[in-house]
């Protein structure tokens, strides 16, 4: 499960030549001003946190012009744009997209309840160049952007703190 096991995602990353992350317009439109993110990140962001600001973020990504963001209205212009083969993204699309409508995850076995389909109303489509970057503890204590230390009910414990 990629979304909240970010040594195993990150080593699944680091064996491939390039790593994309691909959303629709509809599910920027979705973390940012509908239901929020789909799950947690640490103390940064709560499952189902708006991330406000991230259209500001995502225009600015594409404006650097760095390539490592890159947005199409058509599946084919993002594959060209991204130089990704375009038979293969859309197949990749179609397989995908199959899974949400099984409700199971062949491939990496997400949870359904993270599996939304891209269809072609949602686009435009945005293509993110993922870099092998995780900061993450496996284990440990569990600490909250202030680093106090919590317990297993996420309460802070006075004067403990910790770091690292």
């Amino acid at each position: 499960m990629f979304l909240k096991n970010f040594p195993f995602a990150g080593c699944a990353m680091r064996k491939q030549k390039k790593v994309w992350a691909i959303f629709t317009q509809a599910l920027l439109d979705r973390f940012e001003t509908g239901d929020g993110a789909l799950t947690g990140i640490g103390v940064w962001v709560a499952a189902g946190q708006k991330l406000t600001g991230l259209k500001e973020e995502v225009e600015g990504l594409l404006a650097s012009g760095n390539g490592h963001a890159v947005k199409a209205d058509t599946i084919a212009d993002l594959a060209a744009a991204s130089g990704l083969d375009a038979d293969a993204l859309q197949a990749t699309f179609e397989k995908y997209n199959g899974f949400c409508d099984e409700g199971f995850d062949e491939d990496f076995h997400t949870p359904s309840d993270y599996m939304i389909a891209m269809t072609d109303d949602d686009g435009p489509y945005y293509a993110f160049d993922c870099q092998d970057a995780y900061f993450t503890t496996c284990g440990g204590l569990k600490v909250n952007a202030l680093t106090n230390v919590l317990t297993a009910d996420d309460m802070v414990i006075p004067g403990l703190f910790a770091g690292g």
